[in-house]
């Protein structure tokens, strides 16, 4: 990035051929938004090198006759304390030779108008036409980013110009400066994001062990300028401490072993449970993007969830500079449909009261792998295949069921993968199937077994 100091000498070096800035007809110069004004006194905002405002005289300028120019302010201020005659010319006119300029006066209560008193003389140029142009070098105080315009009006008393009369000989307006955002932060979703694997327990990805979730991307807008007249840089909205700027993702990382961004791993004290977050070294590699990359650590379950975006940010001195959010990355689902069933009774073979059964079934048109969680009462888990239940197939033909399973069955299937009751010995299943629809049916047999009971 190129520093202010070399960029001024670039801009000086093409200061001749600035393009002027035309009074009511160009469009206003863009100011950042995030500038931290000196609300009681103003912050000076100067135009690009080499910049005026121009306007033509709207009205001819007999040689040896004095004419009052009066420029007003709305929305910002005159640093009417430094206002001086340099600050209007007669473009392609020779000052003190065609022509000579004077301050008449200045509103040094609200500064809101300065008047210059202009006379061509008549041994140099003689006449000024009315397609004169006048270019103006404004001083302004803004307190605030509220658009600025300035009003043009050519007097034939210096009496009417301090009045500020309608008796006007020309006159022209236009808006001088705006504010937009110089810095911008967005997230994109990754429209082929990996789907959590429900045939590898649910953990890992159909990508494998990690799933792009999108890109993030810092910006900032070239065309918007800070107070110097100079495109804004990333030192002037944000402290170049390192790690005072930090891009924070939100979501569900508890099974993650690393988040990348850009290709480069999280440091893993800035991993938790719920936030992934990635520290810059200063304040211009804030700017960039790059794509985020959860990475599963293969042992726990991967939770479907969705992840929003936020650029964490500490303001540079003269800056207003805040958080961004920059809105959601791609979410985590499973590659298929599920259903929990959120009580089933203590096993029998555990001491349990009730034989307790469970049918799932295949609702839709396709075929698919099924799969259970089976979780105990301090919330410890076991996942098994449906095949890993006794007399149970791993798939489930379209619009087929399963037999009648017992929960004896399915607690003995979780037994062998280390599972454990607890508290009073009830079960909750999820039932997960590679297929668009599945359902699950429940019920408890009566103790004379005359009777059954669905929930």
């Amino acid at each position: 990035m190129m520093k202010k100091s070399l960029l001024a000498l670039a801009v000086a070096a093409l200061s001749a051929n600035a393009c002027a800035f035309e009074l009511g007809t160009d469009s206003a110069l863009k100011y950042a938004s995030e500038i931290k004004f000196d609300t009681t006194d103003g912050t000076e905002l100067t135009l690009p090198a080499g910049e005026t405002v121009d306007v033509e005289t709207g009205f001819s300028i007999t040689a040896g006759s004095v004419r009052y120019v009066r420029f007003d302010i709305t929305g910002a201020e005159f640093d009417t304390d430094s206002v001086v005659a340099a600050d209007l010319a007669a473009a392609g006119l020779i000052l003190d030779t065609d022509y000579s300029v004077q301050v008449s006066a200045v509103d040094s209560t609200n500064k809101k108008y300065v008047i210059f008193e202009i006379t061509p003389l008549a041994a140099g140029a003689g006449d000024m036409d009315n397609e004169q142009e006048l270019n103006f070098s404004p001083k302004i105080l803004a307190k605030s980013a509220a658009n600025v315009t300035l009003q043009y009006r050519l007097y034939e008393t210096g009496v009417a110009a301090l009045a500020g009369s309608d008796a006007v000989l020309a006159s022209k307006s236009g808006s001088v400066i705006s504010f937009a955002k110089a810095l911008s932060f967005k997230a994109t979703p990754n429209a082929a994001i990996g789907k959590i694997d429900v045939a590898q327990e649910s953990k890992l990805f159909t990508t494998g062990n990690e799933t792009d979730l999108g890109t993030v991307e810092v910006a900032l807008d070239s065309a918007v300028l800070w107070t110097d007249g100079l495109a804004t840089e990333a030192e002037d909205l944000l402290s170049d401490t390192a790690n005072a700027n930090s891009i924070v993702i939100s979501g569900d990382f508890s099974s993650a072993t690393d988040v990348q961004l850009a290709g480069s791993s999280i440091d893993p004290d800035n991993l938790t449970a719920t936030t992934a977050t990635f520290p810059f070294a200063n304040a211009a590699s804030v700017i960039g993007s790059g794509s985020i990359t959860f990475v599963t650590n293969e042992t726990d379950a991967i939770s479907p969830s969705g992840f929003t975006t936020t650029l964490d940010l500490t303001a540079a001195t003269n800056s207003s500079a805040t958080d961004i959010s920059g809105g959601a990355l791609g979410s985590l689902e499973k590659n298929g449909d599920s259903q929990e069933v959120n009580l089933s009774l203590k096993p029998k073979s555990e001491g349990g009261v009730y034989d307790n059964f469970v049918r799932i079934s295949n609702t839709s048109s396709l075929a698919g792998k099924f799969f259970i969680t089976v979780i105990a009462d301090d919330g410890s888990t076991a996942s098994l295949a449906l095949s890993d239940v006794e007399g149970q197939p791993a798939e489930l033909a379209a619009r087929a069921s399963t037999t009648q399973m017992r929960i004896d069955d399915i607690y003995a299937a979780a037994v062998t993968k280390g599972f454990a009751l607890s508290g009073q010995g009830k079960l909750r299943l999820v039932v997960e199937g590679e297929v668009p629809s599945l359902d699950v049916q429940t019920y408890t047999v009566s103790k004379d077994a005359n009777s059954f009971a669905t929930f």
